[in-house]
């Protein structure tokens, strides 16, 4: 498991996997109940609440750990002796397969971050994005 993963429980990573596969199955995001999620996730309803507060703490919680996921994937990619056109070469091989991240589930459910939420990403991460 990726290093920065590790803060998180089985739990809380199969909520998230239940997560992206509703999202992957085409449900929208306000459809998606809690209880949906639990039963995506193969856990109880009542379990999720013990480590989320709501539906949105899991989506945003969901897409912090699958960018934590895809950050430490290119940090050991970038270890290795290759070139860059080869990182990026097998970043979008990657991507295209998901093997690093749900990609599709990643931007359907990304549309519907709040601006806390992305705050909060930035203060956690505050030289991503920046050139």
């Amino acid at each position: 498991m990726p290093e920065n993963t590790t803060a998180y429980s089985k739990k809380e990573i199969a909520a998230f996997h239940g997560l992206f596969r509703l999202a992957a199955s085409g449900k929208p995001f306000s459809s998606i109940k809690v209880q949906d999620i639990a039963t995506a996730a193969g856990i109880g309803k009542g379990t999720l609440y013990e480590y989320f507060s709501s539906k949105e703490e899991i989506l945003s919680r969901a897409i912090l750990y699958t960018l934590e996921i895809f950050l430490d994937w290119i940090e050991k990619q970038l270890e290795e002796e290759i070139s860059l056109f080869q990182v990026l070469d097998m970043l979008l091989n990657e991507l295209e397969n998901q093997q690093i991240l749900p990609v599709s589930s990643l931007v359907a459910l990304s549309t519907v971050v709040s601006v806390e939420q992305r705050k909060e990403f930035d203060e956690k991460y505050p030289s991503i994005f920046l050139c």
